[in-house]
């Protein structure tokens, strides 16, 4: 009884998480470029109250839903200060950690809590995967000077440590760093399809987008080329050198 009841938190407070991952989706795929920075403010909010009653209905302990819900706030104020959005600044002058946690240095302790967290094992191992997938979805924090690799060495360590703590053997994480299969693997057998369903349309849109802005770069290249090769032949055309 005690393991179906770890398991049945673990995978609950994953399935809590998709509101405020919601935001996030829109934020990286430009829907919030023209949003009014209050307006996405209170988005936000409403995203974690979301996130918080649902955990209270689930019986998410406060103490986890705490640790999750930061981990969630620097990784929704990460995506946010690194979109194109215009009122980026503005987020940047008044980040939802501060007003959530009085907090303004969220790149670091998201992994010194990380790091209290793992001390803890078994009974921390959901609020540990939270942190997982938002490391997975892009979150870097203070690794963005430190180094990628070096955030994937941790990311390789944190995920061993799940398998180990979910009995599973680990695989190798593959060069695009994504998400650990056990992880994958078991929202695809506990979540509802709709949530599965939006990740899945999400990172379609992740990927349409990349392709596009990619092609867009080589038609310009091509555009500007051609360009300057109708320039050239005008100008012989005017000196008299082609017929």
């Amino acid at each position: 009884m005690t393991v179906m009841t770890r398991t049945s938190t673990h995978t609950e407070l994953l399935a809590c998480i998709s509101p405020v991952l919601d935001i996030v989706h829109s934020v990286r795929q430009g829907g919030c470029q023209s949003t009014d920075i209050e307006a996405l403010r209170e988005q936000a909010l409403n995203a974690f109250d979301e996130f918080e009653r649902d955990c209270y209905a689930n019986g998410i302990t406060a103490s986890d839903m705490q640790e999750a819900k930061f981990a969630l706030t620097a990784y929704l104020d990460e995506q946010i200060m690194a979109s194109e959005m215009e009122s980026r600044m503005a987020w940047m002058a008044r980040p939802l950690q501060l007003e959530l946690f009085g907090n303004s240095r969220a790149g670091e302790a998201f992994f010194e809590k990380l790091t209290h967290i793992r001390q803890a094992g078994a009974s921390k191992r959901a609020v540990i995967e939270v942190y997982f997938v938002c490391m997975q979805l892009g979150f870097e924090g203070v690794y963005k000077i430190k180094g990628v690799e070096q955030l994937k060495a941790l990311m390789l360590d944190v995920r061993a440590q799940l398998e180990e703590l979910s009995g599973k053997v680990p695989l190798n994480l593959s060069d695009t760093c994504m998400p650990a299969e056990h992880v994958v693997t078991q929202l695809g057998r506990r979540l509802p399809y709709w949530v599965i369903f939006s990740i899945t349309v999400a990172v379609l849109l992740l990927m349409y987008l990349g392709f596009h802005q990619y092609l867009q770069g080589k038609a310009d290249e091509q555009f500007i080329e051609l360009e300057q090769q109708v320039a050239v032949l005008t100008q012989l055309e005017k000196t008299g050198n082609i017929r």
